[in-house]
């Protein structure tokens, strides 16, 4: 007796299939690349971290041998300078593993230290000895004569790095601090742990500081003539791998705009509106209530 077989063919409905976002298709079951979260932005804001127990939680940028940017607004206060403990991070991805003799890690983090500088770290995996920095191949900060990042104002970081040239470029303000060329490629760097903004569960170190964008690309803004972003202003046509635009106001998720879907959770931190204006008090069109300072004194 012949035994026939049966094949059944499936309709591909192309649409949003991200919940979180504005245009969610719950019939949809190909993604077609068309979500929008505009229905979150309720104004202009940023994210505050107290210092103490505040952080974002989000899955790990993967960073490997090929062009990469990574761009953040950050705000820190003032009496931050000279009181700087320990490590504490902006953005955290670091995986240790200690073993007699000393410990080798792998990941990479941007966080300030105790001589008041802002570095940019990335370590390659059991190599903790080969190259004069250790295992972090990537070890630079930003010039402090350059500019006054304590200056409790908004300040625009770039990080790039080109694997074609190996270079790595860090830019405050779109200016340039420093030029590294790294020694290696960067392999294996990735691992499995969140990317933490705020804080390094490592050594229990936080930061007391706002955020107001923060956004990664699969590129080097560099080669395209670009030393800063505007938070303000589009980059959808920079292809970013990942967006945060800090502009919800409220609740207790940061939406990734880049319709990638890596969403974070939010633990602690307050919503704070961005005031634009002079924040000069000696400037005659000084207003008070500004918290971001537009440049216009």
């Amino acid at each position: 007796k012949d035994i026939g077989t049966s094949i059944r063919c499936l309709q591909n409905i192309p649409g949003c299939t991200d919940e979180l976002a504005c245009n969610y298709n719950e019939e949809a079951n190909f993604d077609d690349g068309s979500c929008g979260y505009s229905c979150h932005d309720n104004g202009d804001y940023s994210v505050s971290f107290d210092g103490v127990d505040d952080y974002v939680e989000i899955d790990n940028f993967n960073i490997d041998n090929t062009d990469f940017s990574i761009a953040l607004t950050f705000k820190l206060n003032q009496d931050l300078y000279n009181n700087v403990w320990g490590y504490p991070p902006f953005l955290n991805n670091i995986f240790h593993n200690y073993h007699e003799g000393g410990n080798e890690g792998n990941g990479w983090t941007i966080r300030l230290e105790e001589d008041n500088k802002l570095y940019f770290y990335v370590s390659n995996w059991g190599i903790p000895q080969q190259y004069p920095q250790g295992s972090n191949i990537i070890k630079i900060s930003h010039n402090p004569s350059l500019v006054n990042i304590f200056d409790n104002n908004f300040h625009d970081l770039l990080i790039t790095y080109n694997s074609n040239t190996n270079l790595c470029h860090l830019y405050i303000d779109g200016i340039q601090h420093v030029e590294h060329l790294v020694p290696t490629e960067i392999v294996s760097s990735f691992n499995d742990e969140p990317l933490y903004v705020g804080a390094s569960f490592f050594d229990n170190s936080f930061m007391d500081s706002k955020i107001a964008f923060l956004s990664y690309f699969k590129s080097d803004l560099r080669d395209q003539n670009i030393y800063f972003i505007d938070p303000n202003s589009s980059i959808d046509y920079l292809s970013p791998q990942y967006i945060y635009n800090f502009s919800a106001g409220s609740g207790d998720i940061l939406y990734d705009y880049s319709g990638n879907q890596n969403h974070g959770g939010i633990y602690g931190t307050q919503w704070v509106e961005n005031i634009y204006g002079c924040m000069d008090e000696l400037a005659c069109n000084y207003n008070e209530e500004a918290n971001f300072d537009d440049g216009s004194c």
